[in-house]
């Protein structure tokens, strides 16, 4: 599961995945990712933000271990 899905299955929006040419992604030596965790001005994210922290966390940490082949 991606990174995305996994903020969607804690309860975000799914706005999908954007591609762009961001200056801190583009220069970066390593592998990158941009991630945006919710909106601070959406009722329904800080909800989320409130109730969900321990799970975002853990979702985030193993969707990016996935994406980088770590067995956890």
């Amino acid at each position: 599961m991606g990174i995305q899905a996994s903020l969607v299955d804690v309860g975000f929006v799914d706005r999908g995945v954007k591609v762009a040419n961001f200056h801190v992604l583009r220069e970066t030596k390593a592998p990158a990712v941009l991630v945006e965790i919710g909106f601070n001005d959406s009722t329904n994210d800080n909800n989320v933000f409130d109730s969900k922290r321990g799970e975002i966390i853990k979702a985030l940490t193993k969707a990016i271990l996935i994406e980088v082949g770590v067995v956890y």
